[in-house]
């Protein structure tokens, strides 16, 4: 048998306990692959000025004990709202529920834009030989093969040799 605590977190650190009214079961998935885990929660006779609901991305912590009176080491969940549906009672004015879908925390990452961050990657150049280049009115020639002593193109006073792969290159 598990024994449950759930907490509000505001401002990075837990603020308000709902553990009185958390009914169980708990239901967490989670999940090994590449989808987000997910997780319900029913808080059930909450008083009737909580009958707002959490609105989507409210941070809340739900921790597992093994012991009734919390003295050993919790499992933690920190998850997210993803929705939350109250519920009021006709017959009970001052009391309401909430069902509350939780979400893997992470899901709050996916909403961000980061700013200035820019990421090129060269297509196969990946050898790192830049091609030199000149302006319009110089001269360019073609050879199949470097002047001695050059393993790449190189510019020189008045001819340009540029080393060309495969056929259509000649030496001028």
């Amino acid at each position: 048998m598990y024994y449950w605590r759930v907490f509000l977190w505001q401002s990075g650190h837990k603020s308000t306990e709902y553990t009185a009214y958390l009914t169980a079961p708990i239901f967490i998935e989670d999940r090994l692959d590449e989808t987000l885990d997910t997780g319900e929660i029913v808080l059930k006779s909450m008083p009737i000025e909580t009958k707002t609901a959490f609105p989507p991305k409210t941070k809340i912590r739900l921790e597992r004990y093994l012991t009734e009176n919390y003295t050993d080491v919790p499992k933690t969940w920190d998850m997210v709202v993803d929705h939350d549906d109250v519920e009021e009672y006709e017959g009970c004015a001052d009391i309401c529920t909430h069902r509350i879908s939780l979400i893997e925390a992470s899901v709050i990452a996916q909403g961000m834009h980061v700013d200035n961050i820019a990421l090129t990657y060269e297509l196969q150049d990946v050898t790192l030989n830049y091609k030199t280049t000149q302006n319009n009115d110089e001269k360019v020639q073609a050879t199949t093969s470097p002047p001695q002593g050059y393993d790449s193109a190189i510019r020189q006073s008045d001819n340009f040799y540029y080393v060309l792969n495969g056929s259509g290159g000649g030496n001028m």
